[in-house]
């Protein structure tokens, strides 16, 4: 019966320690043949001024550079010095970020500075041949939800987050083994500390735990977080051959492979792969239903281990999703944090910038604008814009997770990083203001200038999108706004003064 109250170090033995043949072989498998993602040779992924040929010279994927007034990028179909030449480009840009198409014959960059690859964009991934039918991924999902435990490891450069009321080891600290041996079993912790204190064990980072002390055992689900150190860039084919060839390296008495799927989660190249884990030749009656989700980000592999119940596992699926979502990897340091100031420039959605509500303040006088733009692509064409706007005064952003990139010429901050005021304003300069937040619900007046008007709008959201404007006027002369309580925000182009 002792052997049944440690399912968790039993779990995470089998496919996540070297000494159980698990997932660690990882490391040892893929070394003979690592070979470099084709077309990124360290010394074609910087592109300086002038102009390149796509493919020969440089590799199609999307660059960063510093930018600045005189900065002037273009995408070329062509040479023939006709503007037919153009794919797209701009001039006068911030930290400009363009997706070069493995389509495009060109590149032509000046005054920019040094632009550096950000992310390889590569031929379509064959189908995968372990699973008969390709399903989709799970859909992204980057944003914390409300109330949920977040997760982060400094040392190995990830943060993610679970439900709360999950019980956090943080594997380096000597926590879970210490909980392990509080329930009676030294043997057990011993051997996982001297697992802990190995080379593989320092890329151990946190195990978190959904309690339920009425079931039998008692707990729903498990989340843990491993990482290798990879010496060499590699591709996702082969992250999945290696992937799949440590899982099927465990004891098939244990695990079987259900479905292995090459996709992309949070913008990062991933191999996600479901099974189940049959216990019952270890002295256990119940079986475990397991997500393995290994995320590449520059020099490492995250491997996240979802378990949970095999006859709750449809349930759990959408938890699994959503904390597989909250995953990030902070290698590159991300440009942005989500509560962080957002300077001029462009930035990728999920990596340099997170998914929330943001906040700008400009003059109100000719010329005192910002200009944004929420993308749905990088390739700088007219199309690839989903919203934008020359804001005003006090104005808001929202960027969703679905929103590729987003591009702005003056400096944001997290919504969370600018206090509301404190008490609701009543005098209202032109500007952006949200309801319950800024303004209370009400009559507003307004006096347009003579012999000109005076633009005001209500809102659904701050996504900056037509269709969300729930009504909107040129008003000329005295004019009123009523702002109703169901409203997000109001915008108006000229001052006004609450009056009821």
């Amino acid at each position: 019966m002792r052997r049944k109250r440690f399912w968790i170090i039993v779990i995470f033995c089998i496919l996540m320690t070297p000494a159980c043949g698990g997932i660690s072989a990882l490391e040892e498998t893929s070394k003979p043949t690592v070979t470099p993602i084709a077309t990124t040779d360290p010394a074609l992924t910087t592109i300086s001024d002038g102009t390149w040929l796509v493919g020969e010279e440089v590799p199609a994927g999307i660059y960063s550079a510093p930018g600045g007034d005189e900065c002037s990028w273009k995408r070329r179909s062509g040479f023939s010095g006709t503007s037919d030449d153009t794919i797209a480009g701009d001039f006068g840009v911030v930290r400009p970020v363009v997706e070069i198409a493995p389509t495009d014959k060109g590149f032509t960059t000046s005054d920019c500075g040094q632009w550096t690859l950000v992310k390889s964009v590569s031929t379509p991934m064959p189908t995968p041949t372990l699973t008969p039918t390709k399903k989709p991924a799970p859909k992204p999902v980057v944003s914390i939800p409300q109330g949920w435990q977040p997760i982060s490891s400094e040392r190995l450069g990830y943060s993610l987050a679970v439900p709360r009321g999950w019980l956090i080891f943080d594997l380096q600290s000597g926590q879970l083994g210490q909980f392990i041996g509080s329930l009676g079993d030294p043997a057990a912790a011993a051997q996982l500390q001297e697992f802990l204190d190995s080379p593989e064990g320092q890329n151990a980072g946190h195990l978190a735990v959904e309690l339920n002390i009425f079931a039998q055992p008692p707990f729903s689900s498990l989340a843990g977080v491993y990482t290798f150190p990879l010496s060499d860039d590699i591709s996702q084919e082969q992250v999945k051959e290696y992937v799949a060839g440590a899982i099927e390296s465990v004891d098939m008495d244990y695990v079987k492979l259900q479905s292995l799927e090459i996709g992309t989660i949070n913008n990062l190249p991933s191999i996600q792969g479901v099974g189940t884990v049959d216990l019952s030749s270890a002295d256990f009656d119940f079986n475990a239903h397991v997500v393995i989700t290994a995320l590449r980000a520059n020099d490492t592999a995250y491997i996240l281990l979802l378990v949970t119940w095999a006859n709750v596992a449809k349930g759990k699926q959408p938890l699994i999703d959503q904390i597989v979502g909250t995953f990030r990897s902070n290698i590159p340091a991300p440009i942005s944090e989500p509560a962080g100031v957002v300077k001029p420039g462009t930035y990728l959605v999920g990596i340099d910038i997170q998914p929330a509500t943001y906040v700008g303040h400009t003059g109100t006088g000719i010329g005192d604008f910002c200009y944004w733009e929420r993308l749905k692509d990088l390739t700088g064409k007219f199309n690839s814009i989903l919203a934008n706007d020359n804001s005003i005064g006090l104005f808001y952003v929202e960027i969703l997770p679905s929103d590729k990139a987003f591009m702005t010429r003056c400096e944001l901050k997290h919504i969370d990083q600018v206090p509301a005021p404190d008490k609701f304003l009543t005098n209202l300069l032109p500007g952006m203001y949200i309801v319950h937040r800024d303004i209370a619900p009400g009559l507003y007046r307004g006096q347009a200038p003579q012999g000109d008007s005076c633009y005001w709008e209500r809102l659904r959201n701050a996504l900056g999108v037509f269709s969300d404007i729930l009504a909107n006027d040129n008003a000329e002369g005295r004019y009123f706004v009523e702002v109703l309580p169901s409203d997000f925000a109001v915008r108006f182009r000229c001052p006004v003064e609450k009056v009821r």
